[in-house]
C-alpha cells in the first residue's frame, strides 16, 4: 500500500486549511500515485484560542469540511485519515477527533483522543493546544480498524507518551498505528523521533505520524514538523523536514518497506 503523509501549518482560517488539505491530497492520490493519505491533528483549525477554538468546532455529520475531506477520498477512490479536529458533540461537548474515510468517502472509524496534553502555567492558561484536558472532554476507548484487511490503530499526539495505549493496539493486532500530531517545537526537538521508534519496537508495527509544522497563533507558537514513518524495528522509513510537504512511501505489511 502507497501511503502519502502530509505535513500542514494549519491556521485558524478554516477554508485556507481545507484548501490547503484539498491541494495535497490530490497531489498525494495523481502525481504519487497514494493509496492511503494520513493528515496532522488539528488539519482543519489550529488555533491557541479557548473561544476561536469553540467557534471553530465541527460536528461530524453537519461539518462542510469534514464533506470536503470524504468527497476527496470517494473522488480518488483513496484511504483518508484526518488526523485529528475538535468536534462538537451532539451533547455540546469538545473532542480532539481522528476520523478514518474509506474509498468511497464512507466513514471506517473514529477516535476521541483519550490522553489529552496538558502545560501548568500562566502563560499558556488560554491556550487549547497547551491545555487540551482544561478545555475539551477525552475518550475513553482504544480504536482498532480494518483498512482492506489490515488492522490498524487510533492515537493522537500526546497519546504516544503512554505505552499502556500502544500495548492494547498491539493486543487488538495492530500491524499500522497512526500517530497524527501537532507537537511542539521544544517538545519535539526533544522527544518526538525517539518515542515514535520507541513504540514502533515495541508493538511491532509501523507509525505513521503526520505532525503540523510552522508558526501559528500569529507567531505564538511553533510546531515541530519532521513528519514521518517509522517500521516495525524502530528505523525510520522517510521523515520531512520543517516545511508543509508530502511524504511517500510503499509499505507491504509483513515484508520490507521500500521508501520511494
Amino acid at each position: 500500500m502507497r501511503f502519502a503523509v502530509i505535513q500542514l501549518n494549519s491556521q485558524d482560517d478554516i477554508d485556507a486549511n481545507v484548501d490547503a488539505i484539498v491541494a495535497l491530497t490530490r497531489q498525494a492520490a495523481v502525481d504519487h500515485k497514494s493509496d492511503f493519505v494520513a493528515l496532522p491533528e488539528y488539519s482543519i483549525c489550529l488555533t491557541g484560542s479557548r473561544d476561536a477554538s469553540r467557534e471553530r468546532a465541527q460536528s461530524l455529520q453537519d461539518s462542510a469540511a469534514i464533506k470536503a475531506i470524504a468527497r476527496l477520498a470517494k473522488d480518488h477512490g483513496i484511504f483518508v485519515h484526518l488526523g485529528g479536529f475538535i468536534e462538537l458533540s451532539d451533547d455540546d461537548q469538545l473532542y480532539n477527533t481522528s476520523v478514518m474515510f474509506g474509498r468511497q468517502g464512507e466513514v471506517l472509524s473514529t477516535y476521541r483522543k483519550i490522553n489529552l496534553f496538558e502545560i501548568k502555567g500562566d502563560a499558556l492558561a488560554d491556550s487549547v493546544v497547551h491545555n487540551e484536558a482544561s478545555h475539551l472532554s477525552a475518550g475513553d476507548e482504544v480504536i482498532a480498524f480494518d483498512v482492506d484487511g489490515v488492522t490498524f490503530g487510533h492515537a493522537i499526539c500526546y497519546d504516544v507518551r503512554f505505552p499502556d495505549h500502544f500495548s492494547a493496539l498491539r493486543r487488538n493486532g495492530a500491524k499500522v498505528i497512526m500517530v497524527p500530531a501537532a507537537f511542539t517545537q521544544t517538545t519535539g526537538r526533544r522527544d518526538w523521533e525517539r518515542l515514535l521508534k520507541e513504540r514502533a519496537r515495541e508493538t511491532g508495527a509501523y507509525i505513521v505520524a503526520a505532525n503540523q509544522c510552522g508558526m501559528f497563533d500569529k507567531g505564538r507558537f511553533k510546531s515541530w514538523g519532521h513528519s514521518m514513518i517509522v517500521d516495525p524495528t524502530g528505523q525510520v522509513v522517510v521523515a520531512a523536514e520543517e516545511a508543509p510537504g508530502i511524504l511517500t512511501a510503499t509499505l507491504d505489511i509483513g515484508l520490507p518497506t521500500s521508501a520511494l
